[in-house]
């Protein structure tokens, strides 16, 4: 097995396997998963304490907190060679992030549908939808981004409701092969329940 690599990394370093004593307070490890050769969802963490076979963690980039169990941490994490710029790296790239939503959430809640086609909002069901399938393995991730493309599905619903009632968005929702994420996206709108 070839040993993982990372973004962050410059010319010459590389990542050390984590043995149980370098998993402690202040440490900055990630996560590789061997049967996918992958590093599994998420950024670096930051050991933020362990407690008996307990290891809390701080995500570096979106700041989230987890635990896991340190039988299952030690032999697949690895440690970083420059942990303090990870923390000065992560804060900058949340920030960029944060702008990064903010602005695509702005551009989402301004959608109206009220002149566009129904071809134009099938499409837009389209690609919004296969945008989610493209993610799905990511979700717990990137919650917030679903949500904001959910705010596209979620007018297109209202819109067709308004104008054609839950026959046009049989319609649409059919003509799209009737998918069950949509189904579930547009329950409550008007009369249809997912």
């Amino acid at each position: 097995m070839a040993q993982p690599t990372d973004e962050t990394l410059q010319a010459g370093e590389s990542l050390k396997l984590a043995s149980a004593s370098d998993i402690r307070e202040g440490a900055v490890i990630r996560i590789w998963h061997d049967y996918y050769q992958k590093w599994i969802p998420g950024w670096w963490c930051e050991v933020l304490k362990v407690d008996g076979e307990r290891v809390y963690l701080r995500d570096l980039r979106s700041g989230e907190e987890a635990d896991r169990h340190l039988g299952d941490t030690i032999g697949i994490a690895y440690l970083h060679p420059r942990p303090d710029s990870l923390r000065s790296l992560g804060t900058t790239e949340q920030n960029e992030a944060d702008a990064r939503l903010a602005a695509l959430r702005t551009e989402y809640e301004r959608l109206d549908f009220t002149e566009s086609s129904i071809s134009d909002m099938s499409d837009v069901l389209r690609t919004e939808l296969h945008w989610m399938d493209e993610h799905d393995r990511d979700f717990n991730y990137m919650r917030e981004e679903f949500g904001i493309h959910e705010i596209a599905i979620t007018r297109v619903g209202e819109e067709l409701d308004r104008r054609g009632g839950m026959e046009l968005m049989r319609q649409v929702c059919a003509s799209l092969g009737n998918p069950r994420s949509l189904d579930m996206k547009w329950s409550g709108i008007g009369d249809w329940r997912g």
